[in-house]
């Protein structure tokens, strides 16, 4: 579920069971404390994923980006941007294949990057199980732009239970994973972001207790510089 602050509405992406295991969308509109959903709208026609279906709100050209494992494109990360207009949204080219890393897509997050207005994709390929991360931006006419390969922060195990945020503060994407090369202990990673490619520095343990099978998530905290 994602917010769209300039439409004021929300929307809810999922995968239907009960029809093909396609992607739906709702747009909702929030009354109080209720929130009355649109009709659904289908927005794709292959099988996906339901545990890699994510959606980020892009503040600075107003759109709804959704990134989702696409079943029958060997499982590789498929991103597509829309708008709403009322209660309806209109989405735009499915750019395939941005997962460009040997294998499908797993583990995967992605979050929006406001400083350097750039879309982040994290995830562990899943024949080479190593962790990458591949920056894209806004094309224009509802669509995406992914100029560079995707970038390797982790070589030497699987990066499972992938999370990221932007610290507008520090101007660093910051990434977490599972060390699936050392008992699935938490680690953190920080990125800088320039001309649509991403370099990471050294990433750092924060807890060396096995914390498979859970998802990890942050947050950054502009008034104070600190993330969580």
């Amino acid at each position: 579920i994602v917010y769209h602050e300039a439409a004021d509405r929300y929307v809810i992406f999922y995968r239907d069971v009960n029809n093909g295991d396609y992607g739906q969308a709702r747009v909702g509109t929030r009354s109080g404390t209720s929130i009355t959903w649109g009709s659904k709208q289908q927005f794709g026609t292959n099988s996906m994923n339901p545990q890699q279906i994510q959606a980020i709100y892009d503040s600075t050209n107003e759109k709804v980006v959704l990134l989702y494992r696409d079943n029958t494109s060997s499982s590789k990360g498929t991103v597509i941007v829309g708008d709403i207009s009322g209660n309806t949204l209109t989405l735009g080219t499915h750019v395939q294949n941005i997962t460009d890393a040997s294998g499908g897509m797993e583990y995967s997050s992605f979050c929006y990057c406001p400083n350097t207005d750039n879309y982040a994709v994290i995830y562990n390929n899943s024949s080479g199980n190593k962790g990458n991360c591949r920056i894209g931006k806004y094309s224009g006419t509802n669509s995406s732009s992914w100029p560079n390969g995707s970038v390797e922060f982790l070589s030497n195990g699987q990066a499972r239970g992938t999370g990221c945020f932007y610290d507008t503060t520090a101007n660093k994407l910051c990434v977490m994973f599972h060390h699936g090369g050392d008992g699935n202990s938490i680690y953190v990673d920080a990125g800088t972001i320039a001309s649509d490619a991403v370099t990471f520095g050294t990433f750092q343990q924060v807890d060396t207790n096995n914390a498979d099978g859970s998802r990890l998530t942050g947050v950054h905290d502009p008034s104070t510089g600190k993330n969580i």
